[in-house]
């Protein structure tokens, strides 16, 4: 039966005379077609359930870059659910032809509708490419964020997550436009997938619209900066990084660019392998090539943050190690170029040195109060030094698919759970903490990775083992003991992760 004609078809006296609160509570068993059917039962009804329609559906949209959905946000904007949307998603799915798509012709397709579903793809490519040339784009995201009182987060994504109960276990949480464009298409967009291929899809260098959609979100903020003054910006991606050159600001953006990110209050990025490796010259005096320069000058800039996530993805050993001793402010200690020593070099030396860049100073991030760091190799003393350099304002952290190299000695003493020792160290420093999250660690030993496995202490070591954990609280020093103590390795058991020696990264891309 059709929902919207039963309800519909109830006497309007009977659902007028429900209270509201009982409206909405009944409301919320409903699949979401049913739900539009209620609110289409008389205006009454659609006024009484609009604030908790709104709050449900319009807090949070996802929407890409294509005219359709960048004008559909518009229109939300400028209408009375503008003041209600808090966290705008940006996804990074686009229209992408396929390898046969040139070879199609007339007797290609089997009716006229396929013919005619290919000619609104094919001018949603060409569209596409439009926008983002001429910068309609980012002046559709403009007039929208001047329209968005209530905006407090601007989020980059590259997948489609579960939807609302409402659209039951199957349902997505697309982009708006989405579902519209397969429907008359028979295609899905497709995000940038850096780790796998994608069969008949054309293998579209992702690097270029990447960067352009992360610089116009920062320009529409920057832009807009009157009405949202202290953000948070998220870059979160899972088949795809934000290439370093992102991080390169041009110049003639910098006005409107950098006003956003020293006003940013949290910042999360996925990072990961890089384009290039900047030579700088050291506090020391050296040449050295070095991956952190570019993240390294953009993060320099994040004075006010009080969030700070940092996801490592598919990036080398070295380029990580690099970002990390860069943000403990650990001087790298290998790595000097040596340049033929020749009469030219040694008159030139001195002059030439200036123009290399200087590798930007570590910020102290006074306010920094949560740190999130995830998918790297680390020794302990390292990730010590990271925490202990923000031991001041930071109160919460997490670490996500972190794996601690086991030292030299353990090939002659045996492997040893560097974990517990890490949090002892933790709790020594003194630290004032009130979170600590951790998931899917691991330990190096040998060629092999061992996960990190969580059980309270007495419990049997095949009771209750997980593979997360969390704490919060206001006495850490008094509940690390038992933290400590729910941490295991089993460097016997068939769980461990063999290295991939065969690739420059060992780090897991999920």
């Amino acid at each position: 039966m059709n929902p919207q004609s039963s309800l519909v078809g109830m006497p309007k006296s009977s659902l007028l005379r429900i209270p509201l609160e009982v409206l909405v509570y009944i409301a919320s068993y409903l699949t979401t077609s049913e739900y539009g059917a209620l609110r289409l039962a008389c205006r009454r009804i659609e006024n009484d359930l609009f604030d908790s329609f709104a709050k449900e559906f319009f807090i949070k949209r996802q929407f890409m870059i294509s005219e359709f959905s960048l004008q559909a946000l518009v229109d939300i904007s400028m209408s009375r659910l503008g003041p209600y949307l808090k966290y705008l998603i940006i996804s990074l799915e686009r229209p992408t032809p396929r390898y046969s798509d040139p070879n199609l012709h007339p007797g290609s397709f089997p009716t006229i509708r396929d013919a005619l579903n290919y000619h609104i793809f094919y001018e949603e490519c060409l569209n596409h490419q439009a926008l983002i040339t001429t910068g309609q784009d980012l002046e559709l995201l403009i007039q929208a964020f001047h329209n968005l009182p209530a905006l407090e987060t601007v989020s980059l994504r590259d997948f489609s997550r579960d939807g609302r109960y409402r659209d039951g276990r199957d349902g997505l949480w697309h982009a708006y436009g989405a579902p519209t464009f397969l429907k008359q298409t028979g295609r899905k967009f497709v995000q940038p997938d850096f780790f796998h291929p994608i069969g008949d899809i054309v293998a579209v260098d992702s690097t270029p619209f990447i960067c352009h959609t992360f610089w116009i979100m920062l320009q529409a903020l920057g832009k807009t900066k009157e009405m949202h003054s202290s953000p948070r910006f998220e870059v979160i991606l899972r088949q795809s990084h934000l290439p370093d050159i992102a991080f390169k600001i041009p110049r003639y953006l910098e006005p409107t660019i950098l006003p956003v990110i020293e006003n940013l209050k949290a910042l999360f990025l996925d990072v990961g392998r890089h384009t290039y490796h900047s030579l700088v010259i050291t506090d020391e005096g050296d040449c050295q090539s070095n991956a952190a320069f570019l993240l390294g000058t953009f993060l320099s800039k994040t004075k006010s943050l009080e969030h700070l996530r940092l996801n490592f993805r598919g990036g080398r050993a070295q380029e990580t190690q690099d970002i990390l001793q860069w943000l403990a402010h650990v001087p790298k200690s290998d790595g000097a170029l040596q340049f033929p020593v020749t009469a030219n070099y040694v008159a030139d030396a001195d002059s030439v040195q200036r123009l290399f860049p200087k590798l930007p100073q570590t910020p102290e991030f006074p306010h920094l109060q949560q740190l999130d760091l995830g998918m790297f190799t680390i020794e302990l003393p390292l990730l010590v030094d990271i925490f202990k350099r923000y031991k001041a304002s930071l109160r919460k952290f997490s670490l996500h698919k972190v794996s601690f190299s086991s030292p030299p000695d353990t090939d002659t003493t045996g492997p040893v759970n560097l974990w517990p020792r890490f949090f002892r160290q933790i709790t020594e420093h003194g630290f004032t903490l009130t979170a600590v999250h951790l998931s899917f660690l691991t330990q190096v030993y040998g060629i092999a990775k061992f996960p990190v496995e969580f059980r309270d202490p007495g419990q049997s070591p095949t009771a209750g083992i997980r593979s997360t954990k969390g704490w919060t609280g206001t006495d850490w020093e008094r509940n690390s003991h038992d933290f400590i103590k729910s941490m295991f390795i089993d460097w016997h058991g068939e769980d461990e992760l063999w290295l991939d020696y065969t690739s420059e990264s060992t780090e897991d891309l999920d």
